[in-house]
């Protein structure tokens, strides 16, 4: 797979402009995907605002979602990253952490 690897992750860290309201999340790491994605509804009450709005494709053509930056906390590592805001049935993935 050329460096890019999926991990089931005990949790990571989401961590908002004030970082005493960071927060756990469980989902996957995918050390070669370009976004964070987790649901809006984690986000909002930390802080974090959209900057705009993007098109993806994905697996059943192509979804519209806001787009963000947060703080993100895995391996002792921390890193802020572009979020997407993902809708309820959207996979939770941690990405776009490189050392």
């Amino acid at each position: 797979m050329g460096g890019r690897g999926l991990y089931q992750n005990g949790g990571w860290d989401l961590q908002p402009p004030t970082p005493e309201k960071a927060v756990e999340v469980e989902g996957v790491v995918d050390a070669g995907a370009m976004y964070t994605v987790v649901r809006r509804d984690l986000f909002e009450p930390l802080g974090i605002k959209t900057l705009e709005r993007r098109r993806f494709k994905d697996f059943g053509g192509y979804v519209e979602r806001d787009v963000g930056e947060a703080g993100l906390a895995l391996a002792g590592r921390r890193r802020v990253v572009p979020v997407i805001f993902g809708e309820a049935d959207d996979a939770v993935v941690a990405g776009g952490h490189r050392a």
